[in-house]
């Protein structure tokens, strides 16, 4: 008989985090290829480079954050769930608010970013909620593991 492994913990993994995650990964490419698109038909006179250079950073940050949310939630790993959030709110919420409520922006630009913020907004709910549980059941685990301590007599040393 092999040993299966941890049968008798429950998964702690969020599943409307993973639901957010799954259909964001979609849904990333086709929001940055809309906005390049409307932002490069915009910028041709315009000369937005801020709002290329904000593009570009997105480019980078969100593969990277997606991935951290998708295998920290199903590893279990608080500190790179985290991680995670930090991403998401620290970087990526404030630039796409900046991006979609900007003015002169394409109907089409703003209706992408609309829902970029709603995946952000909900992955940000979720993924603190995830991050709470998770903490919340190591730490009664951790606690589990740790052998009750034997009362202490303190007898004066002569």
């Amino acid at each position: 008989m092999e040993d299966i492994g941890n049968l008798g913990q429950r998964q702690l993994s969020s599943l409307p985090l993973q639901v957010c995650l799954y259909f964001n990964c979609f849904y990333w490419p086709l929001w940055l290829i809309g906005c390049i698109v409307t932002t490069s038909s915009n910028s041709i006179f315009g000369g937005d480079v801020i709002h290329v250079l904000l593009y570009i950073v997105i480019a980078v940050i969100e593969p990277l954050r997606l991935y951290v949310g998708y295998s920290s939630n199903l590893r279990e790993k608080v500190s790179a769930l985290f991680g995670f959030l930090l991403l998401s709110v620290l970087f990526e919420f404030p630039i796409v608010v900046a991006l979609a409520f900007r003015s002169g922006a394409h109907a089409m630009e703003w209706a992408l970013n609309i829902v970029q913020l709603t995946f952000l907004f909900a992955e940000g709910v979720f993924g603190y909620s995830a991050t709470s549980l998770l903490t919340a059941e190591l730490t009664s685990r951790y606690s589990h593991t740790i052998p009750p301590s034997a009362p202490k007599s303190r007898e004066p040393v002569s």
